[in-house]
C-alpha cells in the first residue's frame, strides 16, 4: 500500500502480449474499480522493455496505449513498473538491460531498485543506472520499490536526486 491506498498488481500470465493479457487487464481493471481500489502497477511488456530481444515491439505499445486507454474509463491510476525479479529470473532476462528510450513519454512509472540489483551486480552500477534511469524519464517516476521492498511515492523525482532522496531509494 501506498500510505492508506489500495493498489493492485497484475500479474499478466505470459512473457508475451498475446489474448489473454488483454483478457486478464480488463478483468482486473473492472475488480480493481469493483472493489475500491485507486492505482494499479502493472509490468511493462518485454517487447517494450527490451525491443532489442523481442522483435514486436508494437505489440508492447498496443498494450500499453490499451491500458491508458482503460484506466481512463475506470478512473484508475496505473504504474508501469519494471519487471521484477522473479520474472528476469523465469525468463532469464536477469543479465539483460531494459531499453528505457523504447519506454513511452506519457505514462506514470514505478522503478523496481531489487530488479535493478539483479541486472547491475555492483552497487555503484545499480546508483548509475538509476541515475541515468531519472536524468531520462524523472517526471514519469511516480513511485520506486526501494531495498527494503517499501514503495515510496514522489510528486515530482528529478535530476540530479537530493541526498535524501538517493538514500530513500537506494539505501
Amino acid at each position: 500500500m501506498i500510505g492508506q491506498e489500495k493498489i493492485s498488481r497484475v500479474n499478466r500470465p505470459s512473457g508475451l502480449i498475446n489474448l489473454i493479457d488483454y483478457i486478464v487487464l480488463v478483468f482486473h481493471l473492472f475488480l480493481a474499480k469493483v472493489f475500491g481500489y485507486r492505482t494499479v502497477v502493472i509490468n511493462l511488456p518485454f517487447e517494450t522493455q527490451y525491443p532489442y530481444l523481442f522483435y514486436q515491439f508494437w505489440k508492447g505499445q498496443e498494450f500499453i496505449n490499451f491500458a491508458e486507454k482503460l484506466k481512463k474509463v475506470f478512473g484508475l491510476s496505473l504504474y508501469w513498473q519494471n519487471s521484477y525479479s522473479a520474472i528476469l529470473e523465469k525468463y532469464q532476462l536477469k543479465n539483460s538491460s531494459i531499453s528505457w528510450d523504447s519506454v513511452p513519454n506519457q505514462i506514470d512509472l514505478m522503478i523496481d531498485i531489487p530488479s535493478l540489483k539483479k541486472t547491475s551486480k555492483k552497487q555503484p552500477r545499480i546508483k548509475t543506472a538509476f541515475d541515468k534511469i531519472v536524468n531520462l524519464k524523472g517526471e514519469q517516476i511516480k513511485a520506486v520499490i526501494n531495498n527494503q521492498e517499501k514503495i515510496i511515492r514522489f510528486p515530482k523525482l528529478a535530476s540530479p536526486l537530493s541526498p535524501v532522496q538517493k538514500l530513500l531509494v537506494l539505501g
